[in-house]
């Protein structure tokens, strides 16, 4: 879900050309990321990247100093995301192995996660107690972050980045600014890193902020190797230039998907722990953001080729058509066939929904839950307490919002979007009035319900309303 200039567009990473700027607050010149893609050996080691080192600190030694605990995490966040990368590109060449070899990894790495975790955490702000007689031991804990760095238009260059489209450019001069403020932001870089890391599933990983594979596309083309070789000799020269490409992009100061989150002020984060004898345990890491529906319903994308809607109603003047009619088709809860035609119930008995289209028109903000990550291995989670927690944390959501006659939404991003809804969100949150299924719209009465948009581009939503 990605109005007012944003940084967190998908656009293709392979138009960019990376740079970073700082004087003072920022950096005012560095390698384009060609010449990054051509020199694996420059690194940067300050409090801001990751470390160079290969070696980490022993575990429960003394405790570490704010930037030590923020250049440890960047510096195992980039050691997985180089593998998962060299799994994707390299090795197996297979989003599906690449994907359970992060999970395997993630699972391996627990205890280094959860140790840098808890040495973050005095640096991460007041952690609050959350009473819940659904958790075992009566509550737990979290931390919370909404000091997000609005765009600095007032920087030249940053809107020049903008201007051409360069969002990961623009992001990283966010970044750079957050960290270069207080402990406090480079604290939460660092465990947005390391969330990013902790909850890799097969399902779906978090490690990388934009879309890689067209960077190494991009890369490869600028060396002249974009052809599928012919002889070994050329594969291999091939292979050793992803190499360099990946080990280039590793020091892209933008460490992980959850990193953007923290480049505007409209978005909230929140890290919930479960208390456990040893110290706490991460449990989740879950991110809203507070904008109108509309603007929430094209929030991951400029072009809108990803949303609930198709054709001419993705455009923004048929909504304020006196005559348009809306209405949420809702998932048949007993169908799993997202691909069957009776996944969704029969469109013949849709009623246009008045309170729907007035939450279309309005400028008011919705609750746009984006992100809900268990940072627990799989096989750990309910053991632990973990899954009470984020059981919890997602119910809280909806309950408060509901509280406050707010909206919520969210994209059903899933693989099995209709599963997930039943088995996770409508047995949590169907009390509460949520609703899944997809938007549709017709110019007039007269008109039948133009087509929704397909499950596989995010179609499938989540809505509760006020």
């Amino acid at each position: 879900m990605e109005s007012s200039v944003t940084t967190q567009s998908p656009e293709p990473a392979a138009t960019q050309k990376r740079s970073l700027n700082v004087e003072d607050e920022y950096t005012q010149c560095a390698p384009t990321k060609l010449a990054r893609m051509q020199s694996p050996s420059s690194s940067s080691q300050d409090a801001s990247s990751p470390s160079a080192s290969s070696n980490p600190r022993p575990l429960l030694e003394e405790p570490r100093t704010c930037d030590e605990a923020v250049n440890e995490a960047l510096r195992l966040f980039r050691e997985s995301w180089l593998a998962y990368m060299t799994d994707l590109h390299v090795k197996a060449k297979d989003e599906e192995v690449a994907e359970e070899r992060a999970e395997k990894r993630s699972a391996e790495k627990c205890r280094e996660f959860r140790e840098l975790v808890n040495a973050l955490l005095p640096f991460a702000g007041e952690i609050q107690n959350v009473p819940s007689t659904k958790v075992v031991g009566g509550g737990y804990d979290v931390v919370e972050f909404h000091d997000g760095i609005d765009p600095p238009m007032h920087l030249p260059h940053f809107k020049q980045h903008v201007k051409a489209k360069e969002w990961d450019d623009a992001l990283e001069i966010q970044l750079d600014l957050l960290r270069s403020r207080s402990e406090h932001g480079r604290t939460w870089d660092a465990l947005c890193a390391l969330a990013a890391a902790m909850s890799s599933r097969k399902e779906k990983t978090w490690l990388d902020q934009n879309d890689v594979k067209e960077d190494v596309k991009y890369g490869l083309k600028q060396l002249g190797l974009q052809k599928k070789p012919r002889c070994v000799k050329t594969k291999k020269i091939q292979v050793n230039a992803i190499n360099t490409i990946i080990q280039g992009l590793s020091r892209v100061r933008i460490y992980g998907y959850f990193a953007h989150y923290l480049a505007h002020s409209s978005h909230h984060m929140r890290l919930s722990l479960v208390r456990g004898p040893a110290g706490r345990v991460p449990a989740s890491f879950v991110i809203a953001s507070q904008l109108p529906f509309w603007d929430a319903l094209h929030f991951h994308t400029e072009d809108k080729d990803s949303t609930p809607f198709k054709g001419s109603a993705k455009e923004d003047t048929w909504r304020h058509k006196v005559e348009t009619q809306v209405a949420l088709q809702d998932i048949n809860p007993d169908v799993n066939d997202n691909e069957s035609p009776n996944a969704r119930l029969p469109a013949k008995n849709l009623q246009p929904d008045l309170k729907l289209k007035e939450l279309l028109l309005s400028p008011e903000p919705v609750l746009l839950l984006d992100v809900v990550a268990s940072l627990a291995p799989r096989e750990l989670a309910r053991s632990e307490g973990v899954s009470d927690v984020v059981k919890a944390e997602i119910e809280r959501v909806f309950s408060e919002a509901k509280t406050r006659g707010q909206a919520v939404l969210f994209e059903l991003g899933s693989a099995e979007p209709h599963d997930l809804a039943k088995k996770v969100y409508l047995k949590i949150a169907g009390k509460y009035g949520l609703r899944c299924g997809y938007l549709r719209w017709r110019e007039y009465a007269e008109m039948p319900w133009a087509r929704e948009g397909s499950w596989a581009d995010r179609g499938c939503i989540g809505l509760q309303m006020p």
